[in-house]
């Protein structure tokens, strides 16, 4: 991983032929992932992404890997489109991904291409005022239609026309609503802040035994052993295994960045990760530490080399 970061970080004279060769695999990802869906699709007409393993056999990547990418695939689309007038091809591809999202019904990320293009938008200065309020209001009743008759995205969020109902839905098959308060029971009495547990073993071992503990459903209980989620949180991963250090640590490299001199490019991508910690354990994954180190070193390095 270091010799490939270091081999971004030294060696790429033009950052944009590496934004077009991840836009070009991220594309090629969801149309072969598209293909996939709807081969399968054909055979079962009933099927619905909402949940199971099956949505991940048919996706190249994992959900929440894929709609995270498709997130920084559209702020390449918007950031490069800001700079460069008459590139509607961006604007389509930024399009394209989100709609993306919304089917597979990636949450995080459709809450953060929300967000991605609401900050572009007051951003781009070369649009006037009442077109931004048009763009903006034209941009979230689309997303709010498109979420409205995506079945998928309804049965995945738990939503329904009773608001009690969909809370309580949400915190019965919400792993996380289970997961941190478990997190937080044993930060709190059952580990040296300083030092942690000491090593994943025994992070594994205490989720189990609070999962064991807390949760009355027999069969959800039983799921859950069967599973031994981890905290999705990285924050919480970091303090847990090594406590109070590893995650001042983790903390104090988004500090920096966000409070530094840097460019908007790096804000952006640190506020992209910073959401995407706070919901997954990324840098357990090959992926993630790739997409961490060579996404933060190459907009950084925009910094360093000013203009470039």
């Amino acid at each position: 991983m270091i010799f490939v970061i270091f081999i971004f970080f030294t060696q790429a004279k033009n950052i944009k032929y590496l934004e077009y060769a991840f836009l070009g695999g991220i594309f090629t990802a969801v149309i072969g992932s598209s293909l996939e869906i709807w081969l399968y699709i054909l055979e079962h007409p009933d099927f619905l992404l909402a949940n199971g393993s099956l949505v991940n056999e048919l996706l190249w990547l994992e959900r929440p890997y894929f709609g995270f990418l498709n997130t920084l695939g559209l702020y390449i689309c918007l950031n490069n489109a800001r700079k460069s007038k008459g590139r509607y091809d961006y604007y389509i591809l930024a399009i394209i991904l989100l709609a993306f999202n919304i089917y597979i019904s990636a949450r995080l990320g459709i809450l953060l291409c929300a967000l991605i293009m609401f900050v572009f938008l007051i951003k781009n200065h070369n649009i006037k005022k009442y077109h931004k309020l048009g763009f903006g209001i034209a941009a979230i009743v689309t997303i709010f239609i498109a979420m409205g008759l995506s079945d998928n995205l309804l049965e995945r969020m738990k939503i329904t026309n009773d608001i009690d109902k969909t809370k309580h839905l949400l915190k019965v098959y919400e792993p996380r609503f289970v997961i941190w308060p478990c997190s937080y029971e044993i930060v709190s009495n059952k580990m040296n802040l300083f030092i942690g547990l000491g090593n994943y073993k025994n992070v594994e071992s205490e989720l189990a035994n609070c999962y064991s503990s807390t949760i009355k459903n027999p069969s959800k209980k039983e799921y859950y052993l069967l599973k031994r989620f981890n905290t999705h949180n990285q924050f919480l991963d970091f303090l847990l295994v090594g406590g109070i250090i590893p995650f001042i640590l983790l903390l104090s490299v988004f500090w920096i960045g966000w409070f530094s001199n840097g460019t908007f490019e790096v804000k952006v991508i640190l506020i992209l990760f910073f959401a995407f910690f706070m919901v997954e354990n990324v840098l357990h994954r090959q992926l993630g530490c790739y997409l961490f180190g060579i996404f933060t070193a190459l907009y950084s390095r925009r910094t360093l080399n000013g203009k470039n």
